[in-house]
C-alpha cells in the first residue's frame, strides 16, 4: 500500500528516488561490513543524497562505496556505532539527537536510524534552530525543576535500587496515576511481567554505571491497560537520571515495507510531496499526525486547503523559489488542522528533481511547534510577572553578571542607590565613586562585598549590613542578601541576584536608642556610684572630724599624738581608695597599657614581700610554691602586680588570725595558672554572684577594712590579659581564687 501516486512501480521508483536525491534532510542507506567470525566491523555507504554529502564534508557521489570507519575514524569513540550495531543486531528503530561536528559545519541533527536488510537507513534532521532556541531559554531560567515539569517527555530520577525519586507532570498525562502515586515506589511495581526480567537487568546495567539507550517495556496505566514506553538512561554513582516517552501509538502503526517509502514514513516531521501547481503528490503518517488528515484524503488535493487565507501569497512565493532551484530555510509559519485549529508550524522546502536535474515538485518538512511556542509564551508571561512583582517591592533588587556588571534592577534599587538603570547598565559598582563601610566605620574589601562572594563561592549571603558612602555624604544602610545563579551543571554561578533594603532610618532610631540608654547607664552608675561610695568616704571624714574636735580641746600631748596618728590613717585610707577609683576608671577607659615578656613567678614574689607587713600584722602565716619552667607571657607588670596583690590583700583581710594564705604558680592546659587560696571566713553560696560588683562587700556591717573595688579591679586586668578569674569557696573553710592567663 503506498501513498504516493503510481503510474507504474518504476515511476513511483523514480519519483522516490528524486525525492531521496533532494531532500532537505540527509538521507543515507549503510550496509554492514562482518569480519571472518560475523561481527560488524564497519559500515559501508550504499546510497548517499545531496544533503548527506554536505554533514560528511564530500560529495554524495564520492561516499558510495566508502566505509564509514574510513571517512570518520571518530564515529568508533562514540556512541553512534554501538548503537548503528544494535539496530542492525536488534531490528530496534534508533531515534536521537547528535551534535555533529565537521570543521566549522556544527549542526545539531535529529537522527532517525531503522533496520534495513543487512544494514540500516539514517535520515538526519537539522534541528539546530531548536537546539539553540533551548540553550536560550535555559540560559534566561535558572530554575531546572520549570523545565522539568514543562517537558512533554517522561523525565525522572531514580536510584540504582530501582525507585523513582522524581518524576515530572509527563508521568500523570501518560499512565494516569498522580506524582505522589509514582515517587519513592519501586519501578518493578509499574511494569509487565513479562518485561521485569529485562528492566532488572538494564536497571543493573546502569548500577554498573554503564548508559542504557532506547530501552523499550511495558508500564501499566492506571485503567490497567498497558503503555509502550522508550528509554534512555544515564547513571551517575546511586542516582538514574532518565528521559522516557510515550510509543506506545508509534508501535500500533506498522512502517511501510518498501525500501524508499520506509525512508519516507520513518521520520517524525510531516513530509509533503507537491507538484509545481502545488497538488499534494506525496503525504507521510508525520503529516497525517500534525494536520489530521490521512495520505488518502489529501493526495491529489492543493496545498492552499492547509493555508490561512491570508498565507496563500506565501504559496506562489515559495513555488516560484523552488522552481529556479532554490531552497527556503526553516521558518515559521501557520497551517489549519482537519479540525479547524490554527497550527504552528516551522517549515523548510526544497525543490523536487528529476534525473535530468529539472525541477518537476517541491519537498517541504512540516514541523509542529505548537508546544514549544506555548512554552515560549509560558516564559514571556512568567517573566511579565515577576518583573510587574519585582518592580512594586519596596526593596532593591540588582541582577549582576559574573564580572560583577550590573545587568538590571527594580525602581526601588533606583532610588536607594540615587543612580537610574542607565546610570548603572554594563558597570560594577566599584566602578561608582562609593565607599562600602561595616558597621564600625572600617572600610569593606572588594572581595568581601556580599556579590562578589557569592559569585566566588557561590554561597548564598544573608543579612550583610553594610554602608554605602557617597562623596562626603552620611553613609547610606542597607541590610543586603545575595543568591546565585547556575547554569545546569555549573559549579559555579554566572551570575547573582542581590535585594537590599534601606535601613538608614532605623540605624539612626538604634544609634539614638543607645545613646539613650547608655546615658541611663551612666546616670546610674553616677547614682550608684555616690551611693555606695558616700559611706566609704563618710566613714573617715568622721572619724577625722571627731578627732580633730579632740585635738582643739586637749592639752594632752599623748592624746594629740593618738588623734594625728588616727587622722593620718584615715587619710591613707582615702589615698588608697582614691588610688583604686583612678585605676578602675583607667581600666573602664580602656588605657593602653604597656605589655612585654615578663615571668609571673617573678611578679608574685613582688607582691609577697610587700603584703608580708600586713600579714604579720594579721598574724596569718603566707607561703609561695612557685611553678618550675614556666613560660614567659606577654603581660602588663604593673596591672598584674595589682590584681595579684588585690587577691592576696582580700585573702589576709578575711582570714582569722593563725590562719593562712597560700600562693601557687603552675600550668595547665595551655594557661598560667596563679591561684591564692586561704583558711579564711569563706563566702556564702548566696553571695558568690555578686562578689565582682563594685563595693559589694560580704560583710555588711563593714566591720572588716576594705572598699568592696579590690575584686571588680582584679577582675578588670585578669581580663585585660585575656584571661580568665575563677573562685571557689566553702563558709568557714576558705576560699581559692585562680587567674588562667593563656599562653602564646
Amino acid at each position: 500500500m503506498s501513498n504516493i501516486t503510481q503510474p507504474d512501480s518504476i515511476d513511483q521508483l523514480h519519483y522516490l528516488q528524486r525525492i531521496f536525491d533532494n531532500s532537505i534532510n540527509g538521507i543515507m542507506v549503510f550496509r554492514a561490513v562482518r569480519d571472518a567470525e560475523n561481527r560488524i566491523v564497519d559500515f559501508e555507504w550504499v546510497m548517499c543524497n545531496r544533503k548527506a554529502g554536505e554533514i560528511t564534508g564530500m560529495p554524495a557521489e564520492e561516499l558510495v562505496g566508502k566505509c564509514v570507519l574510513q571517512v570518520m575514524p571518530e564515529t568508533l569513540n562514540d556512541d553512534l556505532f554501538a548503537q548503528y550495531v544494535q539496530v542492525i543486531e536488534t531490528g530496534k528503530t534508533a531515534d536521537y539527537d547528535h551534535h555533529h561536528k565537521y570543521e566549522d559545519f556544527q549542526p545539531w541533527l535529529h537522527v532517525t536510524a531503522t533496520k534495513l536488510d543487512d544494514g540500516f537507513v539514517a535520515i538526519f534532521t537539522d534541528v539546530s534552530h531548536q537546539k539553540w532556541l533551548q540553550d536560550d531559554l535555559i540560559s534566561k531560567h535558572s530554575e531546572l525543576d520549570r523545565f522539568f515539569l514543562l517537558s512533554t517527555e517522561m523525565l525522572c530520577i531514580a536510584n540504582t535500587d530501582g525507585y523513582f525519586l522524581k518524576v515530572n507532570k509527563a508521568w500523570e498525562d501518560i499512565l494516569g496515576y498522580t506524582i505522589d502515586e509514582i515517587e519513592t515506589r519501586s519501578i518493578l511495581d509499574f511494569i509487565h511481567p513479562d518485561d521485569v526480567e529485562t528492566t532488572v537487568y538494564q536497571i543493573a546495567e546502569l548500577s554498573a554505571q554503564n548508559p542504557v539507550m532506547n530501552f523499550i517495556n511495558r508500564y501499566r496505566h492506571k485503567d490497567g491497560s498497558y503503555r509502550f514506553i522508550e528509554w534512555r538512561g544515564v547513571p551517575q554513582g546511586k542516582m538514574i537520571y532518565a528521559a522516557a516517552r510515550d510509543i506506545t501509538r508509534q508501535r500500533e502503526l506498522e512502517a511501510y515495507q518498501s525500501h524508499l517509502v520506509s525512508i519516507f514514513n520513518s521520520t517524525h516531521s510531516g513530509i509533503i510531496g507537491k507538484d509545481l501547481n502545488g497538488v499534494i503528490t506525496a503525504w507521510n503518517p508525520g503529516a497525517e499526525l500534525i494536520y489530521g488528515y490521512t495520505a488518502l484524503e489529501m493526495i491529489g488535493q492543493p496545498i492552499d486547503r492547509l493555508m490561512p487565507k491570508e498565507r496563500i501569497d506565501e504559496l506562489a512565493f515559495n513555488l516560484d523559489h523552488a522552481k529556479t532551484g532554490g531552497f527556503v530555510e526553516r521558518y515559521e509559519t501557520e497551517r489549519i488542522h482537519k479540525d479547524g485549529r490554527r497550527l504552528n508550524v516551522a517549515l523548510t522546502i526544497s525543490p523536487i528533481k528529476d534525473k535530468h536535474n529539472q525541477v518537476i515538485g517541491v519537498s517541504s518538512v512540516n514541523q509542529d511547534i505548537g508546544e514549544l511556542k506555548q512554552a515560549q509564551d509560558a516564559l514571556r508571561e512568567s517573566e511579565a510577572r515577576y518583573r510587574a512583582i519585582v518592580n512594586t517591592m519596596t526593596g532593591g533588587v540588582l541582577l549582576q553578571l559574573r564580572d560583577g556588571t550590573i545587568e538590571a534592577c527594580n525602581s526601588a534599587a533606583e532610588r536607594i542607590l540615587g543612580l537610574t538603570l542607565d546610570q548603572m547598565m554594563r558597570r560594577a559598582p566599584v566602578d561608582f565613586d562609593w565607599r562600602a563601610i561595616h558597621e564600625d566605620g572600617m572600610p569593606i574589601p572588594i572581595t568581601q562585598l556580599p556579590h562578589v562572594l557569592t559569585l566566588t563561592t557561590g554561597v548564598p549571603q544573608t543579612n550583610i549590613i553594610m554602608g554605602i558612602c557617597k562623596n562626603d555624604e552620611r553613609p547610606t544602610w542597607i541590610l543586603v542578601n545575595s543568591q546565585p545563579l547556575t547554569h545546569p551543571g555549573s559549579a559555579l554561578p554566572y551570575a547573582t541576584v542581590s535585594t537590599f533594603v534601606d535601613i538608614t532610618e532605623r540605624k539612626q532610631v538604634e544609634e539614638q536608642r543607645l545613646l539613650l540608654q547608655l546615658e541611663k547607664e551612666r546616670v546610674k552608675l553616677l547614682s550608684q556610684f555616690i551611693e555606695q561610695s558616700s559611706h566609704e568616704f563618710r566613714t573617715p571624714l568622721t572619724i577625722m572630724q571627731s578627732s580633730l574636735t579632740v585635738l582643739r580641746r586637749t592639752q594632752d600631748p599623748t592624746k594629740h599624738e593618738q588623734k594625728a596618728d588616727v587622722i593620718e590613717s584615715q587619710i591613707e585610707g582615702l589615698t588608697r581608695l582614691v588610688d583604686m577609683l583612678q585605676c578602675m576608671n583607667q581600666l573602664d577607659n580602656r588605657t593602653t597599657a604597656e605589655f612585654g615578656e615578663g615571668h609571673v613567678n617573678d611578679i608574685v614574689a613582688e607582691v609577697i614581700a610587700k603584703c608580708r607587713y600586713m600579714a604579720s600584722e594579721a598574724n596569718v602565716t603566707m607561703g609561695f610554691n612557685a611553678g618550675e619552667g614556666l613560660p614567659s607571657i606577654l603581660l602588663s607588670e604593673d596591672y598584674l602586680q595589682e590584681a595579684i596583690r588585690q587577691l592576696v590583700e582580700n585573702a589576709i583581710r578575711y582570714t582569722p588570725a593563725h590562719g593562712q594564705v597560700s600562693i601557687c604558680t603552675g600550668e595547665q592546659d595551655g594557661s598560667i595558672v596563679i591561684a591564692v587560696s586561704d583558711t579564711g571566713i569563706g563566702i556564702a553560696p548566696e553571695n558568690l554572684p555578686r562578689i565582682f560588683e563594685r563595693f559589694y562587700r560580704q560583710d555588711h556591717a563593714y566591720s572588716t577594712p576594705g572598699f568592696g573595688l579590690g575584686l571588680p579591679i582584679a577582675q578588670s586586668i585578669v581580663k585585660k590579659h585575656g584571661g580568665t578569674l575563677l573562685v571557689e569557696s566553702v563558709p568557714d573553710k576558705g576560699s581559692v581564687f585562680r587567674i588562667l592567663l593563656p599562653i602564646p
